[in-house]
């Protein structure tokens, strides 16, 4: 009964109260838009301006309306930007939500990166829990999420885009650095800087502790890596966090050792199955990937491992 073009022009009136002032804001000419009120007051069968010598006052009914129309228009005008950016990865926008270790690691770089070679580029990121990933994703408020060792679902599509594993991280002249390994049994006799073992990745430490019949009995126990790796540069401790937070350690006093027995974990790009990521989110995805790459050798060659880059 009622279209969109009617809508943006009887709202355009009732900002200018003149349909001259109006025509002008939307590029009409003046009976044009005069004839689009009339066709809309005949549609809707009431009356929406009075005249008062050239100006138009609105009726109560059109108050009420336009009170309405309002966020009608505010979403079309959405859709027309999501249009814009749609044709034109240069001025696109982008939502992205990830976990800790790779939030607090590769992907601020990724983003800068990004935002470098596209500066109209609108980013908005945030770093949450695993639960809170999943969600944005799922009800679309996320472009796209990035996880560490995320579980599969049946919405969700799961592209991985680095490997690694758990480590150890100690200062520099700490009696274990000695070792090119370091397993639950030395955490006995030394003090241990451990994850949270309801988070995601505490959980698979702990589990490998019971595994090897020593009690998971940190001396600290921190939510994130990267605080696990800060309290190692203070001497709490030995830290065994993701490598992903740990490849931001090295060089600050602090160096890395395998953990053993290996606990892998996969950093992987999150979307929506049906819902296929956009030009500027696989842009994004490929700067992302291949500055994980880059830290992956780092954390390689302090680790004392040598890989092809196929391997990697």
């Amino acid at each position: 009964m009622v279209n969109l073009k009617q809508i943006e022009i009887f709202c355009a009136v009732m900002r200018c109260r003149t349909t001259v002032a109006a025509a002008y804001e939307l590029g009409l000419s003046q009976p044009g838009v005069s004839n689009a009120i009339k066709h809309l007051e005949t549609a809707i069968s009431f009356k929406l301006f009075d005249r008062v010598g050239n100006r138009l006052v609105p009726t109560r009914e059109a108050m009420s309306l336009y009170r309405d129309a309002q966020p009608l228009q505010m979403m079309a005008r959405s859709i027309n930007e999501r249009i814009s950016a749609l044709r034109n990865t240069q001025r696109g926008h982008l939502r992205v939500v990830s976990t800790n270790p790779l939030g607090d690691s590769f992907v601020p770089q990724a983003i800068a990166e990004l935002m470098a070679s596209r500066p109209n580029v609108q980013v908005y990121f945030d770093v949450q829990g695993m639960d809170g990933v999943i969600e944005a994703v799922e009800t679309g408020f996320a472009d796209l999420g990035i996880a560490v060792s995320s579980d599969a679902r049946p919405s969700l599509e799961l592209q991985p885009i680095v490997e690694g594993r758990m480590v150890c991280v100690l200062p520099l002249d700490h009696p274990l650095a000695r070792r090119s390994t370091i397993g639950p049994a030395d955490f006995l006799t030394h003090p241990l800087i451990g994850l949270e073992p309801t988070t995601r990745l505490g959980g698979m430490i702990a589990a490998t502790f019971r595994d090897a019949g020593v009690p998971y009995a940190p001396n600290l126990i921190v939510q994130k890596g990267t605080t696990a790796c800060r309290m190692a540069t203070s001497g709490a401790g030995v830290a065994i966090s993701d490598e992903f937070s740990a490849a931001d350690a090295i060089g600050q006093g602090l160096v890395v050792r395998s953990f053993e027995p290996a606990i892998p974990i996969s950093g992987s790009v999150i979307c929506l199955k049906e819902r296929p990521l956009s030009r500027l989110a696989k842009r994004f995805v490929t700067i992302l990937t291949t500055i994980a790459r880059e830290r992956k050798v780092g954390i390689e060659k302090a680790l004392g491992l040598t890989r092809t880059e196929e391997e990697l």
